[in-house]
């Protein structure tokens, strides 16, 4: 049962992230994946847990930038150099499992804080 609820709650999160960056291959590229990965995940399977974290960090990392933000900006964020992030891209941090950080740029950022 467990399993089951994962997979959905995975599964819910992977259509978010489609959704939001407008495709698969985004997301994909986004975690260096082949895009058939991201497929497989949308389908039968769901992400080891390395990769469900970080699905489910950026998903709330994109909703908190969409309260800032129109959703085109807010990808724009996630994708562009930040200098709350010491000239860093967001989604780099992300990558990386820094999702602390890119959250506190985005608190600087809704505080218009200085770089």
């Amino acid at each position: 049962m467990k399993a089951t609820i994962e997979t959905a709650a995975a599964r819910a999160e992977l259509a978010f992230l489609n959704h939001a960056l407008g495709n698969k291959s985004v997301l994909a590229d986004l975690f260096g994946l082949h895009r058939s990965t991201v497929g497989r995940w949308s389908r039968k399977s769901r992400p080891d847990s390395g990769n469900a974290l970080k699905v489910a960090a950026l998903r709330l990392i994109l909703l908190k930038l969409q309260t800032l933000y129109k959703p085109p900006t807010a990808e724009k964020w996630l994708m562009g150099i930040n200098a709350y992030l010491h000239d860093q891209r967001p989604i780099d941090l992300v990558k990386q499992g820094r999702f602390l950080e890119v959250l506190s740029a985005i608190e600087q950022d809704e505080g218009l804080g200085y770089a």
